[in-house]
């Protein structure tokens, strides 16, 4: 499965490809010190939804 992850501290957000937590069992989550607090997102721009996030692997300094 692919998939993107934002972290900050202790902060984790697990999504699909289009940034949605879909509500089958996926591990994908907003979570925050080892507790999950969203267990289904639907990203949508303007009642539309949204195509690939793009992957980023790079630091800019």
């Amino acid at each position: 499965m692919d998939y993107r992850v934002i972290k900050e501290n202790d902060l984790f957000l697990l999504t699909d490809q289009e940034g949605n937590v879909p509500t089958i069992r996926t591990g994908l989550a907003y979570i925050r010190k080892d507790t999950r607090f969203l267990s289904k997102w639907d990203l949508r721009i303007n009642g539309e939804k949204f195509g690939h996030l793009a992957r980023y692997s790079g630091f800019v300094v």
